[in-house]
């Protein structure tokens, strides 16, 4: 008798093994399928803001960024990279460099503070005023056109209409700036 109940006892137990192992890959599939909905719902996600200056909708997905958003951060950027003085160039760069990539930021480092010592030695100050901006968003590329005037304790030096490349990115929903250079004079 008391092999009856132990045989039976084991096949309890095989029996319940067996339900728990089906339990576990059943979690597991579960697990699975919840980390690729989750990765796919995070590339379909879209933010909409509506910073301060924008008239209209500006939206950023995890594979890109609308034209008017592109269009008010190179504005932003313009002004922080063509506006300055000796007073202020450094600082307004240094805020600039927190936009740039990681792959740009060593480059457009050098650039600017080799930029901000001659701004500060020569007492150079530059305004620039933005007329046109270009988006193109497959090759991730913004040109801005604009007039420029550059003095030299109120000399001219330079003024004109100019075009400046921004290549750019938007990796983990932030707009990243990869470089940026005058057209005709960058790459």
């Amino acid at each position: 008798m008391k092999l009856d109940t132990y045989l039976q006892k084991h096949a309890n137990v095989k029996a319940e093994n067996r339900l728990l192992k089906m339990f576990i890959l059943a979690i597991g599939a579960a697990l699975v399928i919840n980390f690729y909905m989750s990765m796919n719902m995070a590339q379909k996600e879209r933010i909409v803001i509506l910073p301060p200056g924008i008239d209209g909708r500006v939206e950023i997905s995890g594979k890109g960024a609308s034209d008017s958003y592109v269009r008010a951060y190179i504005r932003y950027m313009s002004g922080l990279l063509l506006n300055y003085h000796p007073g202020i160039a450094r600082a307004q760069f240094s805020e600039a460099l927190e936009s740039f990539s990681p792959d740009g930021f060593t480059e457009a480092k050098r650039m600017l503070y080799e930029l901000a010592d001659d701004v500060e030695k020569f007492k150079i100050a530059s305004t620039f005023y933005p007329d046109t901006i270009t988006v193109d968003r497959t090759n991730g590329v913004a040109r801005v056109k604009g007039y420029e005037k550059k003095t030299r304790e109120g000399h001219m030096l330079d003024e004109g209409v100019k075009t400046y490349v921004f290549e750019y990115t938007v990796q983990g929903y932030r707009f990243l700036v990869k470089r940026f250079y005058p057209e005709g004079g960058g790459k």
